[in-house]
């Protein structure tokens, strides 16, 4: 019985490791677009530091449509 208990402490620690090691982009639940977002973001520095941003300014152009299909643009300023 005591080997059982030691022998179940080091696998659930093995798992609590391992979950704490694994992947940290599965808490987003990214779905079938996982590699895509990743190889993204590694690729602007990785998700370490896009955590650390607490706002993104942005400039954009906007077009929206109303019922009849007329186009409407304006130039937005955007906080993120």
């Amino acid at each position: 019985m005591k080997e059982f208990r030691v022998w179940l402490s080091v696998v659930v620690a093995a798992g609590l490791l391992a979950g704490c090691a694994g992947d940290p982009y599965k808490v987003y639940r990214l779905g079938p677009a996982h590699s895509i977002v990743v190889q993204s973001v590694e690729s602007m520095g990785g998700l370490r530091a896009w955590e650390k941003i607490c706002r993104i300014h942005a400039s954009a152009v906007v077009t929206t449509y109303d019922a009849d299909g007329q186009p409407y643009t304006n130039r937005q300023q955007q906080v993120i």
